[in-house]
C-alpha cells in the first residue's frame, strides 16, 4: 500500500520529501527511520522529529511537541517543521530512551490520540485481530472476565497495566482504537493478547502462534530439516530477496562497492573470499575488507525510499511464514554462503547471527550431507554393479507368486550362534558362513532387492538336491537365485557342477541367477586370460593328463598368473580341479 494511494491530495510522498529536506537543512544527520513499522524522520538513536500515519482522514503528520494534523487541514507544514527545528535546537534530545527529554507525560505517551494506526501492511491485519478480540469479549461470561493477564508476557502485561487494565473485564471498558494507540503495542503484542483471550474462553489458539526466530539460538539440525521441508518456498523467497538487495545496492553503493558486495555475497557468481576479490580487482585483502565493511554499513542504513522500506518489511513477513532458520541454512548451502546469511539477519530480521557457532554447524552439516551423498552414491554403484552381474535367461517369468510360496527347505546348522540367530530389522535370516552373512548384509543395507529369503529352494542335483544360498525378489518382481562362494572355491569341480545345475534350473523356469563372492567377483563375469600360463598348463595336461600342485605352482609363479586367470582357464578348457589338489583334463564341455 503506497502513501499516494490513500492520501486525499495524492501528493503525500512529495510532502514527506519536502519535510525531510526542510529538517535536513538544519540537521544533516537526519534520515528516514522505521520504528515498529512506523515511518518517521529523525537522527539515528534519538527522538523522532516527526512521523506519519494513516487513518480515515488520510495522511496524518505528527511533529514533535505539536498536535497531529491532516494533510488536508490547511496547516502550514513548513512552519510546523521550522517550529520542530527550533525545539530540537533549544533542547538536547540526545536519546529516545533518556528520561525527562520528552514534554509528554507518561499517560500522554501511552494514550495520546496522535499514535494512530500504523502505516504499513500489518495495519489491516492488526485491526482485524483487534476486532476479533472485542467480538470475543462481548461473548465472555462474568467469570471469564475476572481472569487476570498474569499468563501474558511481561511486555503485554506492563503495557496493559499502564492503562490500569488488570483483568479481561477491565479491557472491555476501552475501545479498539485506544488499544491500538498504546505505545509499543505492536503486532506481536496484539497477536499474543488474542491468543490469550481465545485460551481464556477454551478455544483453539494454535493457528495464532507467531513464528519464532532467534538467530542466536538456531539449532542447526532443526534448521536443516526445515531447509529440506520448505526448500521450494525458500527458492521463491531467495529470488525476491536478491531483487530487494539489488535495489538497496543501486541506491546506496558505487560501482566498485557493488562489485565487492556481490562477489562476497555470492550474487551472480560463486562466493569469493576477500583475497580472491582483491586479486581480481588488483587491491589488497585489507582494502577489500574495508570496502566491504563500509558497503555493508551503508546497505544496513535506514535512509531508504518508502517503497524499498515497505518491500523489506513485506519480504521479512514472507520469510518468517516458513521457519527462518531453514532459510539461513538454504542461503549458506545453496544461496551464497554465511556472509549473505549474516546480512539477511541484520537487514530483514533485525537480529544478529551467532556466526562462529552457526558457521561450525554449517560446516558440520555440509560434511554430513557430503557423507550422506557419498553413501547414496556408493549404494547406487553397488546396486548397479549387482544388477549388471545378474544373468537372466531369454524367457523372463514374473516370479512374485512363486516367491511368496517359498519357505525354508533346510534348517541351517552351525556351531556359531551369530550365524544361526542372524536378524536384520526384526526378520530372521539363516547363513552357513560369515561370507554369506556379509554378502546378505550388503544386499539388505543397500536395498538391492525388495525381499530376500534364505535356504528356501532346492534344485535337483545328481541323485539328490542342491540348496542355493539366497532367493531374492527384485523391485520389478523377478526372482533371482544367488549362490555365494569364495573365489578360490569357484575353481572346484564339485561346485562348478552345482553351478551347471543352477544355470539349467533358472533357464528352464525363467529365473535370474548370480554366482558371486563378497567383492562382487561373479563366476560368469570373470574372463581374464593369461595366454602364457594357459599355454604351459595345457601343454603339460596334453602330455600327462593331470598335474600335481608342485608343478602347477611353478608355472603359476613363473607366468605371474592369478586366481582369475586360473578360473578363466578352467571355464574355457573344461578342466577339473579336485581336492586334494589335482588338475585334470576330463570335462568335455565348457561352462
Amino acid at each position: 500500500m503506497k502513501i499516494a494511494d490513500v492520501a486525499v491530495t495524492g501528493q503525500a510522498e512529495e510532502i514527506i520529501d519536502i519535510i525531510y529536506h526542510r529538517l535536513k537543512e538544519s540537521f544533516p544527520l537526519v534520515e528516514y527511520v522505521e520504528r515498529k513499522n512506523i515511518l518517521g524522520i529523525g537522527e539515528p538513536g534519538k527522538h523522532l522529529m516527526c512521523y506519519f500515519s494513516l487513518d480515515d482522514g488520510g495522511l496524518r503528520i505528527k511533529f514533535k511537541g505539536k498536535d497531529a494534523v491532516h494533510l488536508t487541514d490547511g496547516f502550514d507544514l513548513i512552519a510546523l517543521a521550522d517550529g520542530t527545528v527550533q525545539l530540537f535546537q533549544e533542547n538536547d534530545f540526545t536519546s529516545k530512551h533518556k528520561e525527562g527529554t520528552s514534554f509528554r507525560t507518561s499517560n500522554e505517551a501511552t494514550c495520546a490520540s496522535d499514535a494512530s494506526p500504523k502505516l504499513y501492511s500489518q495495519n489491516e491485519e492488526e485491526r482485524l485481530i483487534v476486532e476479533k478480540i472485542w467480538a470475543e469479549l462481548g461473548d465472555m461470561s462474568e467469570e471469564e472476565k475476572r481472569r487476570t493477564f498474569d499468563g501474558c508476557s511481561a511486555r503485554v502485561y506492563n503495557a496493559l497495566r499502564q492503562l490500569r487494565i488488570v483483568t479481561i473485564g477491565d479491557l472491555c471498558a476501552y475501545t479498539p482504537q485506544e488499544l491500538l494507540s498504546i505505545r509499543n503495542f505492536g503486532y506481536k503484542c496484539i497477536l499474543e493478547l488474542y491468543r490469550f483471550i481465545l485460551l481464556a474462553v477454551g478455544k483453539d489458539a494454535g493457528a495464532y502462534v507467531l513464528p519464532q526466530f532467534s538467530p542466536r539460538e538456531i539449532i542447526y539440525e532443526t534448521a536443516c530439516a526445515d531447509h529440506f521441508a520448505h526448500r521450494e518456498e525458500y527458492e521463491g523467497q531467495y529470488g525476491l530477496m536478491i531483487q530487494c538487495i539489488l535495489h538497496i545496492a543501486d541506491l546506496k553503493l558505487t560501482g566498485r562497492e557493488k562489485a565487492v558486495v556481490f562477489a562476497r555475497f555470492g550474487i551472480f557468481e560463486k562466493q569469493k573470499t576477500l583475497q580472491e576479490i582483491g586479486s581480481d580487482m588488483g587491491l589488497t585483502r585489507e582494502r577489500i575488507r574495508q570496502i566491504y565493511a563500509k558497503s555493508k554499513r551503508k546497505m544496513l542504513g535506514t535512509k531508504l525510499p518508502v517503497n524499498v522500506l515497505r518491500e523489506i518489511s513485506d519480504l521479512a513477513q514472507q520469510m518468517t511464514a516458513a521457519p527462518a532458520g531453514g532459510f539461513l541454512v538454504f542461503l549458506c548451502i545453496e544461496g551464497g554462503g554465511l556472509e549473505l546469511a549474516d546480512f539477511v539477519c541484520a537487514r530483514f530480521f533485525k537480529q544478529n547471527l551467532q556466526r562462529d557457532r552457526f558457521s561450525a554447524d554449517i560446516k558440520k552439516g555440509i560434511a554430513e550431507e557430503a557423507r550422506a551423498a557419498a553413501i547414496a552414491q556408493k549404494k547406487e554403484k553397488f546396486n548397479s554393479e549387482i544388477e549388471g552381474l545378474i544373468l537372466y535367461p531369454a524367457k523372463k517369468t514374473p516370479s512374485e507368486g512363486f516367491f511368496e510360496k517359498l519357505h525354508t527347505e533346510r534348517e541351517v546348522k552351525t556351531e556359531d550362534e551369530e550365524l544361526a540367530a542372524f536378524e536384520y530389522e526384526g526378520r530372521p535370516y539363516a547363513c552357513e558362513s560369515f561370507l554369506e552373512r556379509h554378502v546378505l548384509q550388503q544386499f539388505l543395507k543397500n536395498r538391492t532387492f525388495r525381499e530376500i529369503k534364505t535356504q528356501s529352494l532346492k534344485i535337483p542335483f545328481k541323485n539328490w538336491f542342491y540348496y542355493p544360498d539366497f532367493q531374492c525378489l527384485t523391485h520389478d518382481g523377478r526372482l533371482v537365485i544367488v549362490e555365494v562362494k569364495p573365489l578360490f572355491r569357484m575353481l572346484e569341480y564339485d561346485n562348478i557342477q552345482k553351478f551347471h545345475a543352477l544355470k539349467a534350473y533358472c533357464e528352464e523356469n525363467g529365473f535370474g541367477y548370480l554366482i558371486v563372492d563378497d567383492r562382487n567377483n561373479s563366476f560368469e563375469a570373470i574372463d581374464i586370460h593369461n595366454f602364457e600360463f594357459e599355454k604351459q598348463i595345457m601343454r603339460e595336461l596334453d602330455a600327462d593328463g593331470e598335474m600335481p600342485f608342485c608343478r602347477f605352482h611353478e608355472i603359476y609363479q613363473n607366468t605371474q598368473a592369478n586366481i582369475k586367470n586360473f578360473l578363466t582357464l578352467i571355464k574355457s578348457q573344461g578342466l577339473a580341479l579336485r581336492t586334494p589338489f589335482l588338475l585334470k583334463k576330463e570335462c568335455d564341455t565348457t561352462f
